[in-house]
């Protein structure tokens, strides 16, 4: 978790050093995790209560791909109009409306200690921005806005696939684009012929 926040922290900073666009660094960077989450596919069983084929959950799942999508496609672009800190502050944002989304379209109810932790991840996220409020809203900003709307709505998406699928299916067909099911787990020795 540590090394993946890591890298998360710092995707803004490499996505302006790199020599191509937003949108092929978009596509790069998921492209680049595909594998990875494919590999981890194959040495994780799945829980028996999603023995279950994406099939059932196959418009949430186009749907949430879209979503993530449009999600990497605005925040990549955001960078190309605002301060790397200005869009991980907005970004930071995407909690705080996952947590209004689930309330407002799928009854979800908030206990008020999420709400401190929201606030306390704000003011975190504003103090790595060098607590400074931004000067003029740019293009850029409004990019970041968007994003972090678009990944709320990914994770409000994604959270109800998991309710008929385990983790790694479902996000290899909605984030991955691989498809693909994770091993079954093992139930003792194979059954004789």
């Amino acid at each position: 978790m540590i090394a993946g926040t890591l890298i998360t922290a710092w995707s803004g900073v490499l996505v302006r050093l790199i020599d191509v666009g937003p949108f092929a660094a978009g596509a790069w960077r998921v492209g680049l995790a595909a594998p990875a989450l494919a590999a981890l596919a194959k040495f994780v069983p799945i829980e028996r209560r999603a023995a279950t084929t994406p099939g059932g959950s196959a418009g949430l799942l186009i749907l949430g791909g879209l979503v993530f999508a449009l999600n990497i496609g605005l925040f990549h672009m955001s960078l190309t109009g605002t301060k790397v800190a200005n869009a991980a502050f907005i970004g930071a944002v995407g909690p705080i409306f996952t947590v209004v989304g689930g309330a407002l379209f799928f009854r979800e109810r908030t206990p008020s200690r999420m709400w401190m932790a929201l606030g306390l991840a704000l003011v975190g996220a504003w103090t790595m921005a060098g607590l400074v409020a931004p000067t003029r809203v740019g293009f850029g900003d409004v990019f970041a806005l968007c994003s972090s709307i678009t990944y709320s709505g990914y994770l409000l998406l994604i959270k109800q696939a998991r309710l008929k699928l385990d983790a790694v299916t479902a996000t290899m067909w909605d984030g991955g684009g691989l498809g693909g099911r994770a091993r079954p787990p093992r139930r003792g020795r194979t059954a004789r012929r």
